[in-house]
């Protein structure tokens, strides 16, 4: 029994479209060009041929209906599997929906993500070759040469980069500074490593922190950090050593206290002076005379200095009255009634010496004497011409000697103007071998040196 078909829209039969009859054959479905309306037509030989292509069918998914070559058509699934070599890129669609073109060699097939292809056209690593860790190969990395214990830490650049081993390792631990990663410059648990500042921050509960595992003495008193120290300190470390010793003074700047090296009593504020062996007693007051090695009182110094000392009465040196400086004047003092000539006053001299003060020079060029420390000036051997002069302040009357002799050759001399001959003649060459001497007089009103004499040695 033939088939019979018709055409259905939507779940709906079309409408005005009759179903086929039974035994109906031949049959096709084909627009009336009169009234627009869909009919079915009476198959001629030749009047449809190939197949047609429906993308729904009967079930069963995808069917073409197809013409069997005995005048019957039937539904045949359609397939899509591709022959061998049948696909080039002229079969893909490339950008703005045209054909895509040939690639090049090396280049890979990529979506463009809008259902069209393209050609990747970015090198990649299509073969390894063995090559170091640390090497210019890596970008990231300082091309370095990796020996035994060698960590790899990443370095300011930013890179990885090579940690060297340390030269002397043994204790070394990893450490960490704000930005990087070192190893410590001392070995964990020295005493150099807390030094340095190569600590670790502790860990752990307080009293992990806090107690020691074995006791230590600060200043003569065990202390091992489980309580505070409140121990005295022993007088052999510079304590107290009883604890009831009190020192007050310097407020504002630190001050030095020197204290006697033996045992001493120091006095209270107040007290008695007492009998020192040594020391320097300043602003000392009274009206009594002061013994030195003597006896005044309680008072029995043996040695000492006194720099201010005031008093009405005299002040004995010595024992008894053996040498008594007392006061003759203003300004004039006696030692056992004999006034004591001073710098501003005016003596007389008796059976006195006054010793010359006297400047020796082997050879100068250029003698220039210094007249505020010389009274006699001495060339002992000339070896060079040389010329005289003069510095300082003399003073009026100020007697000046020139002693000179050559080294065995007649040698010129030269005067300064400061030097003015009064009734002499200057020498202006050495005798050889010969001793000559000069005699000068300050003239203060003519600032001149007057030569008075010249001698020569016969």
């Amino acid at each position: 029994m033939a088939n019979r078909y018709k055409l259905i829209h939507s779940g709906s039969q079309v409408t005005g479209l009759a179903a086929t009859a039974s035994g109906d054959k031949d049959k096709y479905l084909h627009s009336n060009s009169s009234t627009g309306a869909l009919e079915w037509g009476t198959v001629s030989a030749g009047t449809v041929e190939g197949t047609a292509v429906l993308s729904t069918g009967e079930a069963g998914g995808t069917k073409f209906l197809r013409e069997d070559g005995d005048g019957t058509c039937s539904w045949q699934a359609a397939s899509f599997t591709l022959a061998d070599n049948t696909v080039s890129a002229g079969k893909m669609t490339g950008a703005s929906a045209t054909k895509l073109a040939n690639g090049s060699a090396g280049n890979l097939l990529k979506s463009l993500g809008d259902g069209t292809f393209g050609w990747d056209t970015s090198t990649y690593l299509t073969a390894v070759t063995a090559h170091n860790l640390l090497s210019t190969t890596h970008g990231d990395t300082l091309a370095d040469t990796v020996v035994r214990g060698d960590i790899l830490i990443g370095n300011s650049t930013p890179k990885w980069a090579r940690l060297a081993f340390p030269a002397t390792p043994t204790g070394k631990v990893l450490i960490a500074s704000a930005t990087d990663i070192t190893w410590s410059a001392n070995p964990l648990g020295t005493a150099a490593y807390a030094a340095t500042g190569d600590f670790l921050a502790v860990g752990g509960t307080a009293a992990k922190a806090t107690i020691l595992e074995t006791t230590r003495a600060i200043y003569g008193n065990n202390f091992d950090g489980s309580a505070a120290l409140t121990g005295i300190i022993a007088s052999a470390y510079g304590g107290t050593g009883n604890g009831f010793t009190k020192f007050t003074g310097a407020t504002t700047s630190e001050k030095t206290y020197t204290l006697p090296n033996s045992s001493e009593t120091l006095l209270y504020s107040g007290g008695a002076l007492g009998t020192p062996a040594s020391g320097t007693v300043t602003n000392l007051t009274g009206t009594a005379s002061i013994n030195i090695n003597g006896t005044v009182g309680a008072t029995t110094p043996t040695t000492g200095k006194f720099t201010s000392v005031e008093t009405t009465g005299d002040i004995e040196l010595g024992h008894a009255t053996d040498t008594t400086i007392s006061r003759s004047a203003a300004g004039v003092i006696a030692v056992e009634g004999v006034v004591i000539p001073s710098i501003s006053s005016t003596n007389t001299l008796t059976n006195k010496r006054i010793t010359q003060r006297v400047v020796t020079t082997t050879d100068d060029a250029t003698a220039e004497i210094n007249v505020d420390v010389t009274d006699q000036y001495q060339l002992t051997a000339i070896a060079n011409d040389t010329t005289f002069t003069t510095t300082g302040t003399p003073t009026n009357g100020q007697k000046l000697i020139i002693r000179l002799k050559d080294a065995g050759t007649a040698k010129a001399l030269t005067w300064n103007s400061v030097f003015r001959a009064i009734g002499v003649t200057l020498p202006t060459t050495t005798v050889a071998n010969k001793t000559h001497y000069v005699g000068c007089v300050y003239n203060s009103a003519a600032t001149k040196w007057d030569v008075l004499a010249v001698s020569v040695e016969a």
